[in-house]
């Protein structure tokens, strides 16, 4: 399994596991944007950088991944944002099993990141951070 499918497989499953978030969003998580005509709020996450490492004795990967929430007001996006900050810290991410990788870490890297953006007139805000995910070969 590639690396951004083993971290999206973790957040997908550490974020859509809470009951908290998963009402508050309506059981919207989506990798990348969210599809056309998307209800808010939703969470997104995305890849910023990272891959493998060469300078480990046995194989890893960070990568680093933008996990945003999205709505219609700023308020409404940092709730997302509070709740994915709070679910995330100090958790190791759950890799599938199949992919063989060991959780080794994850940190919250920044705080926050908020943009605006406008779709069809309509304006959205996200609010989040970007996450950095480490695991490894046993």
């Amino acid at each position: 399994m590639h690396t951004m499918g083993i971290v999206n497989s973790a957040i997908f499953t550490a974020l859509s596991g809470n009951s908290t978030l998963n009402t508050y969003v309506g059981g919207r998580f989506s990798p990348k944007v969210a599809p056309g005509g998307e209800t808010v709020p939703y969470i997104t996450y995305r890849y910023a950088f990272g891959g493998e490492l060469n300078n480990t004795p046995k194989p890893a990967f960070e990568i680093f991944v933008d996990i945003v929430g999205v709505a219609d007001t700023q308020p409404k996006a940092a709730v997302a944002a509070g709740y994915i900050r709070d679910i995330l810290k100090n958790v190791l991410p759950v890799f599938p099993a199949a992919s063989g990788y060991q959780p080794w870490g994850t940190v919250r890297e920044s705080w926050p990141i908020q943009n605006t953006m406008e779709v069809q007139g309509q304006p959205f805000w996200e609010v989040g951070s970007t996450y950095r995910f480490r695991g490894y070969l046993p």
